[in-house]
């Protein structure tokens, strides 16, 4: 890992709070890191993509670059924190689907994150079908279906 992620590792008196959606409502229990904006975590980052990935989850984190990276869980509101940050310009990244922001904190520095995410599609050139089409057929009502 290079020299220039150290700085990352010290304890500051810089604070991110933050806010994640998931269409629109508060999403409970949704993991959020924060590391370091360079080379290196900015590729990280970028394979959460939900077009690259099934499931838009990240890539495990190796052993070294793990002490870079903090981790926090959202509450019943959606809200996340994180405390006794250095200086320094961070990724702040929703794990699943990979909703990021980057953000430069100073020392004593308090800024507010909102990460928010849509898993529907609302992009009416994308949309495969009507919305009033009739209801496919499942299980067992579906003469197609193996018995």
């Amino acid at each position: 890992m290079p020299a220039e992620n150290e700085s990352y590792t010290h304890k500051g008196t810089a604070e991110i709070r933050g806010l994640v959606l998931v269409n629109g409502a508060p999403a409970y229990m949704s993991t959020v890191f924060l590391c370091p904006n360079s080379p290196h975590f900015s590729d990280w980052a970028a394979q959460a993509n939900p077009l690259l990935w099934v499931h838009g989850t990240l890539p495990p984190l190796g052993a070294e670059d793990s002490k870079y990276v903090r981790k926090a869980q959202t509450d019943v509101a959606g809200r996340f924190s994180f405390r006794g940050i250095p200086s320094g310009s961070y990724i702040v990244l929703k794990a699943f689907r990979g909703v990021k922001k980057v953000v430069r904190l100073e020392e004593g520095q308090t800024i507010e994150v909102k990460l928010e995410d849509s898993i529907f599609e609302t992009d009416p050139d994308r949309i495969l079908e009507p919305i009033d089409a009739p209801p496919r057929p499942t299980g067992n009502n579906n003469p197609g279906f193996p018995r």
